[in-house]
């Protein structure tokens, strides 16, 4: 049986697009996986995947450490889904901060649901402070 890439199937006859509120948008954030966390740096466009608009960055000079931080940048989520034709997106633009405060710090690793999924340490938290929430949805009629 050949596998077939996500969003490869056709799309549905009687689609229609559809802006979620900023409340959807937040409630489909909140329970989505795996996202992406995109910085403009010097060397062009650095995308990291990361379960939340949270991440965990190594120590030293790494582009989430060396530009994110104090930047703009956006952090884009999806889900497909082929057999209902249905899909949707949730993007945040915001500003990125280090996460220095050690109570913070303390609570974000207490609920990190497990360790970095690139493995190695991740000594450095970087936090995004949400400027705009929006998204899209395909349903069908």
């Amino acid at each position: 049986m050949a596998a077939t890439l996500p969003g490869a199937g056709q799309a549905a006859r009687h689609a229609e697009l559809i802006e979620p509120s900023t409340e959807e948008c937040r409630v489909r954030f909140l329970g989505h996986g795996i996202g992406r966390l995109a910085i403009d740096t010097p060397e062009g466009p650095f995308v990291a995947a990361t379960p939340s608009s949270t991440v965990r960055s190594p120590l030293g000079r790494h582009p989430i450490r060396t530009t994110a931080v104090g930047a703009d940048v956006a952090y884009e989520v999806d889900h497909i889904d082929e057999a209902l034709s249905q899909r949707w997106s949730v993007l945040i633009r915001g500003r990125a901060w280090a996460v220095t405060d050690p109570d913070i710090v303390h609570r974000l690793q207490a609920l990190a649901y497990s360790g970095p999924r690139a493995g190695g340490e991740r000594g450095m938290w970087v936090s995004l402070d949400p400027r705009s929430i929006t998204g899209r949805r395909i349903a069908v009629r």
